[in-house]
C-alpha cells in the first residue's frame, strides 16, 4: 500500500506538473497574443524613423522582446540579443508558439499592423520557463500531504491547475470580446477574479488599456483638428483662385483686343509691353489652374471624364506645343513608340500629366535631347520622358513629388509654384497608375508614367 500510495502520489505530482506546464504555456501564449495586439496598435502610428526607438522603449516597459519585420522576414527593428531557433519567416507562418532565445525558452505571437501598414508584422516574445511557476510549492505540498492523504493532494493539484487554466481562458475570452467590440468600448477593463499571476497580468493589461485609450483619444482629437485645418486651407485656396481668375480673364481679354489693333495700330514698344502683359497673365492663369486642381483633389471634388483615347496622339500635340521653347537652343525633342494604343482615361488630365513632364524636361535641359517613348502591354501603357539634363540628387528624388517643392538650389530653379509634378503624380494615381523616377546626377532623368489600359482594350 505504501508503494501504491507513493506511486499514486508521484503520478498525481507528475499530472499536476503537466497541467501547470500547460497552464503556464497557455498563459505565456495569451500574454504574448494580447501584448502583440496592444503593442501593434501603439507601433502603427509611429513614423518609420522612430520605430526602432519606440520598439526599444516598449520592450523595456513590457519586459518582453520585440521584432518588427515585413512579410518577407526582413528585420526592421528588434530587441532580441542573439540568434533564434528558427527563421523569422517560420515565426510569421507559425503565428504563435514557442522558440528558444539566448535568454531561454519564450512564447511568441505575431500581429500584423493595421492598414496602411498591413505588410508589417510585430513579433512579441514572452518568457516561458521550462519549469512552470509554482512547481516547487506543489511538490512540497504533495510530499507533505502524501503522508496523510495522497488522494487529497492529487485533488488539490487538479483543482489548482484547472482554476489556473480557467483564469487564463477567461482573460483570453475577454480580450477576444474587447477586440471584436466597436470603438465605443476602447479602454474597457477586464475584471480581476484572482490575485495570482493571471491577476497580476490582468491588472497590468488594464493599466495598459487605460494609457492606450487616453493616447487614442488625444490622437483622434489632433487628427480631426488637422483635417479641419487642411480642409479650410484647401477651401480658402480654391475661393481665392476663383476670385483671382475673374479679373485676370479681363486683363487677358483686353490685352488680346489691343494686340488685335482694334483701337488702332500699336507702336513696337506698346506691342512688346502688351506681349509681356499677356505672357505674364498666361503664366499666372496656369498657376491658378494648378492651385484649383490641387484643391479639387484634396477635397475629393475632382471628377474624371473618361473615354477611350490614344496617348500617342496626345503626346504628339504636347510635343508640337513645346517645340517653340527649343528655338535657338541646342536641344532636340523626339517622340517614338506605338500609336494606336487605347486607354480608358480623361484626355485633358493625361495631357496635363504629359505637359508637366515634357515641359519640365525641356526647361531643365540646357543641351542634348529630350526623348518621349510610348510602349504598351496587355494591361497597361507606359510613357517614358527621358532627358540629358543635370539629373536629380538622390536626397531630392522623393521631395520633387511634394507640393510647393522644387529640386536643385535656388539659382537653378525655374519660376513656378512647384505643383506640376505633385499634380501629375496625383492625377496618375486617380487613374490607378503611377509615376516613377530614375535619375543620375550629370546623366539626366527618366520619368515613367504607367496607366492601366482598362477593360475591353
Amino acid at each position: 500500500m505504501v508503494l501504491v500510495g507513493i506511486g499514486v502520489a508521484l503520478g498525481m505530482l507528475l499530472l499536476g506538473l503537466v497541467h501547470l506546464r500547460r497552464a503556464s504555456d497557455d498563459e505565456a501564449i495569451a500574454r504574448a497574443s494580447l501584448l502583440a495586439s496592444a503593442l501593434a496598435a501603439r507601433v502603427r502610428p509611429v513614423a518609420a524613423e522612430d520605430r526602432e526607438v519606440v520598439i526599444e522603449a516598449l520592450a523595456r516597459r513590457a519586459a518582453v522582446d520585440l521584432i518588427l519585420s515585413n512579410q518577407q522576414g526582413q528585420l526592421l527593428a528588434e530587441t532580441v540579443r542573439g540568434p533564434l531557433d528558427g527563421s523569422i519567416r517560420e515565426l510569421l507562418v507559425t503565428r504563435r508558439g514557442f522558440v528558444g532565445l539566448p535568454t531561454g525558452r519564450a512564447a511568441f505571437a505575431v500581429q500584423e499592423l493595421d492598414a496602411p501598414f498591413a505588410h508589417l508584422a510585430l513579433v512579441v516574445f514572452v518568457h516561458a520557463p521550462s519549469t512552470p511557476a509554482g512547481a516547487r510549492g506543489l511538490l512540497k505540498a504533495v510530499a507533505a500531504l502524501a503522508t496523510l492523504l495522497i488522494l487529497m493532494a492529487a485533488g488539490v493539484a487538479l483543482v489548482f491547475s484547472r482554476d489556473a487554466r480557467d483564469d487564463v481562458r477567461y482573460v483570453q475570452t475577454r480580450l477576444i470580446e474587447l477586440a471584436r467590440e466597436a470603438g465605443g468600448t476602447h479602454g474597457a477593463q477586464i475584471p480581476i477574479r484572482t490575485f495570482d499571476q493571471v491577476g497580476v497580468v490582468t491588472a497590468a493589461f488594464n493599466g495598459l488599456l487605460e494609457r492606450f485609450a487616453a493616447a487614442e483619444r488625444a490622437y483622434r482629437h489632433d487628427l480631426q483638428r488637422a483635417e479641419a485645418l487642411d480642409l479650410a486651407r484647401a477651401r480658402f485656396l480654391a475661393m481665392l483662385s476663383h476670385e483671382l481668375r475673374t479679373p485676370l480673364n479681363a486683363i487677358l481679354g483686353f490685352a488680346d483686343v489691343l494686340l488685335a489693333e482694334a483701337e488702332g495700330p500699336l507702336t513696337p514698344s506698346a506691342r512688346e509691353d502688351l506681349d509681356a502683359i499677356r505672357s505674364s497673365g498666361e503664366h499666372l492663369r496656369s498657376l491658378i489652374d494648378d492651385i484649383l486642381d490641387l484643391s479639387a483633389m484634396e477635397t475629393g471634388n475632382l471628377r474624371l471624364e473618361r473615354r477611350w483615347i490614344d496617348p500617342f496622339e496626345i503626346a504628339e500635340q504636347v510635343v508640337r506645343e513645346v517645340q517653340p521653347l527649343l528655338l535657338g537652343r541646342p536641344v532636340s525633342l523626339s517622340l517614338a513608340g506605338a500609336p494606336g494604343l487605347r486607354i480608358w482615361a480623361d484626355p485633358r488630365r493625361v495631357r496635363q500629366i504629359l505637359a508637366n513632364l515634357i515641359g519640365n524636361a525641356v526647361k531643365f535641359t540646357a543641351e542634348g535631347q529630350v526623348a518621349v517613348r510610348i510602349q504598351g502591354s496587355e494591361y497597361e501603357v507606359s510613357i517614358q520622358v527621358s532627358d540629358s539634363g543635370p539629373g536629380i540628387p538622390e536626397a531630392e528624388r522623393a521631395t520633387i513629388f511634394l507640393e510647393y517643392r522644387q529640386a536643385g538650389d535656388a539659382s537653378s530653379r525655374r519660376k513656378g509654384t512647384g505643383l506640376g509634378l505633385a499634380i501629375a503624380q496625383r492625377l496618375a494615381r486617380v487613374h490607378e497608375g503611377q509615376i516613377t523616377l530614375v535619375s543620375e546626377v550629370g546623366q539626366g532623368s527618366t520619368f515613367t508614367v504607367t496607366l492601366p489600359r482598362g477593360e475591353g482594350s
